[in-house]
């Protein structure tokens, strides 16, 4: 990941690939995928937050990369 950064226009997080390419992630879209420990137990694989509870009007205070991470 290159770059991450907020496009409040189309309320989406839009990140540039190393390896080329953009995507963009919108704001719900991305809440309703948070795997942190609040919303998410991972040993059971279970959400904890239900889509149905999410704020529509969610969005982020700030995007970037922090560090590198190793794909599974």
């Amino acid at each position: 990941m290159e770059r991450a950064t907020l496009d409040s226009s189309s309320e989406a997080v839009e990140v540039e690939w190393s390896a080329g390419g953009v995507d963009r992630f919108p704001y719900i879209w991305l809440r309703d995928n948070c795997q942190c420990s609040e919303c998410f137990q991972a040993d059971l694989n279970k959400r904890l937050v239900l889509t149905s509870e999410l704020d529509l009007d969610v969005s982020p205070v700030r995007a970037g990369v922090q560090g590198e991470f190793p794909l599974k």
